[in-house]
């Protein structure tokens, strides 16, 4: 879990700068640190931004976006992104 937890945070900053703070990409990874934050004992940290994250997608993408749904579960998301054909 710290080594998730290392690689998310530096993850979802680049996510931030890129696409910004509220694009569904950055909101699952900000989501999936919350629970590597909790899965590390930060519960109160974790609990806050994993609030944050749901509130944000609601916002965004609607409370029926399945990123959404998942979020309020408490799932971890797979923001799989593929890259452009060649």
């Amino acid at each position: 879990p710290e080594e998730a937890l290392r690689l998310g945070e530096d993850t979802w900053q680049r996510l931030d700068s890129l696409l910004g703070p509220r694009n569904w990409h950055t909101l699952g990874c900000q989501n999936n640190v919350a629970l590597d934050r909790i899965a590390t004992g930060d519960l109160a940290s974790g609990k806050a931004l994993q609030a944050e994250v749901l509130r944000l997608f609601e916002q965004t993408q609607g409370p029926e976006f399945p990123d959404t749904r998942n979020a309020a579960e408490g799932k971890r998301l797979d923001p799989d992104f593929d890259p452009p054909a060649i």
